[in-house]
């Protein structure tokens, strides 16, 4: 990358890098991006998860169907070694928005082989019991001594969601594992934060808790794949081993040492798991839907060399899905009126 950088003009390149932000970044920014589009659907169907489900199924469907008119790329095509620059800055964000389809697709497979009932479903009409239980109570610093402390009563509800039978024990001793996936909600969340704040609720610890003990019982294969691997370089391992216990947090800022499809899928049983204890499995799996219908639109838009071409793709697409999201609401308001 730093030898092509140097064979692109530096206006050209800054201008690149002003349209193609960071795999980081620009997952960030289409996260947020997201939320701010779909808020006016939780706000029409006032709660109401079969209405805000249906919405999002409606709305995933139309855009998966959704085919913006063909874009003339510019007459002059860019030099190769640009082309190639820009190819290769975004390659890590396609690889992630694929890998992170086929871990979606997969796991509604995995779904069949546990059960978790909807233990926290009817806090959600007690205020009391609602706050008590998402309310922020422990940070990823203090994860350790929050489930040391909390064991038994961990353990008790594990055993409520589920029938798996745990000792107090088991909780502290996949402490680390349940500390890396709540990690993951973190950073899904709020991105990198300080370890201290306190932003982990019961809901969330136990959530995580289930997503390791599941995995322990199913035991679910990995094997690490990226793109031009070839077969001799396909280990298949535990899933959990990709975690690494001996390595702490603050080195994944530093080196990204658990593979991105071990932690997805890990954070995605997380977020079944969150979603079941509610009993909002249909809303959540239609969210994960809509998500992904709108992000394999801006892979399009990011696989265009011609950026202006790629600008314009993500522009009417997000113009659509505008659009889409008014007609949906309206169509909210209207039934509830």
């Amino acid at each position: 990358m730093s030898t092509l950088e140097l064979e692109i003009d530096e206006e050209r390149l800054k201008h690149i890098h002003i349209n193609r932000l960071t795999p980081s970044k620009l997952l960030e920014y289409y996260a947020k991006h997201i939320k701010e589009l779909i808020e006016p659907i939780y706000m029409a169907c006032a709660g109401n998860d079969e209405a805000i489900a249906s919405a999002f199924m409606f709305g995933a469907h139309q855009i998966e169907s959704y085919q913006p008119s063909p874009i003339l790329p510019n007459k002059e095509a860019a030099p190769v070694h640009e082309r190639l620059y820009i190819y290769l800055l975004t390659l890590p964000f396609l690889h992630f928005i694929g890998e992170y389809q086929q871990v979606v697709e997969s796991e509604n497979d995995e779904l069949s082989k546990y059960k978790i009932k909807p233990l926290f479903a009817h806090s959600i009409s007690s205020p009391t019991e609602c706050d008590a239980l998402l309310k922020p109570v422990t940070s990823l610093a203090a994860i350790h001594s929050f489930l040391k402390t909390h064991a038994n009563e961990l353990a008790r509800l594990v055993h409520q969601a589920t029938g798996y039978e745990l000792r107090s024990s088991e909780i502290t001793n996949i402490a680390d594992e349940t500390q890396k996936v709540l990690h993951a909600y973190v950073f899904h969340e709020w991105h990198r934060t300080d370890l201290d704040v306190i932003n982990i609720s019961m809901a969330d610890c136990v959530a995580a808790l289930l997503a390791i003990t599941i995995q322990k019982k199913i035991k679910t294969k990995y094997t690490p794949n990226w793109k031009g691997q070839s077969s001799s370089e396909k280990t298949v391992s535990r899933l959990l081993s990709h975690l690494d216990t001996s390595r702490d947090i603050e080195e994944l800022y530093e080196e990204d040492y658990i593979p991105q499809g071990a932690m997805l899928t890990l954070y995605h049983r997380y977020c079944i798991a969150y979603a079941l204890l509610f009993g909002r499995s249909n809303r959540m799996e239609a969210f994960m839907r809509f998500q992904i219908a709108y992000l394999k639109h801006m892979t399009v838009a990011h696989s265009h060399f011609d950026l202006e071409a790629g600008n314009e793709y993500e522009r009417k697409i997000n113009m659509f899905c505008e659009d889409l999201i008014q007609y949906i609401e309206d169509q909210a308001t209207s039934h509830a009126m």
